[in-house]
Formats: structure tokens, sequence, C-alpha cells
């Protein structure tokens, strides 16, 4: 039973993606810098789509193979959220150091 219901998870999943589309709005070259209260602020239950409704777009996506969008801070510092899809929750999400 475990094994039929992960299967149709992933069957989902990958149908989902499908009805999602990458926005190429999602990401802007001239994306301003969010401050660390925003990303603060940002609840955990947020896919990609509506993260970025709250931030504005990406800075860049330097994701292959998954989606990974980087927001520059005001702190210097880069926010990263990595995602399957954009209608998808976050794999992860989190602060960076830049180099």
């Amino acid at each position: 039973m475990a094994l039929s219901l992960g299967l149709g998870l992933l069957a989902c999943g990958g149908a989902h993606a499908q009805s999602c589309p990458w926005d190429p709005q999602l990401v802007s070259a001239a994306a301003k810098p969010v401050t660390p209260q925003a990303i603060e602020r940002l609840p955990p239950d947020l896919n990609v789509k509506e993260i970025v409704a709250r931030l504005g777009p990406a800075a860049r996506e330097v994701g292959s193979g998954v989606y990974v969008l980087r927001w520059d801070l005001t702190n210097g510092q880069m926010f990263s959220v990595s995602a399957t899809s954009p209608c998808a929750l976050p794999m992860a999400r989190g602060l960076l150091k830049k180099n």
C-alpha cells in the first residue's frame, strides 16, 4: 500500500510540474536587493511563485534539473530557494554568504 501511494505521489508531481511551467518573470537582472527582515517574515509554507510575489523577482536562476533562485540581500548575503516547479514548495531555502 505504501509503495503504490508513493508511486501515485510521484505521478501526481510530474503532472503538476507540467501544469505549472517556468515563468521568465520570476527572475530579473534588474532585481533589487531585499532586506533580511523580508526573508525573516516569509512563512515556511510558500511556494516559489508566492515567494517571488512577496520579494520581487530573483536576481538569478542557477539550477540545473532543479530551479534554484537567488536573491541578493542588502546585508551582502544571498537568499536561495530550490524547487522542482514554480508552484512547488521549496526543497530547500536559506541564506548563503557571497564569495
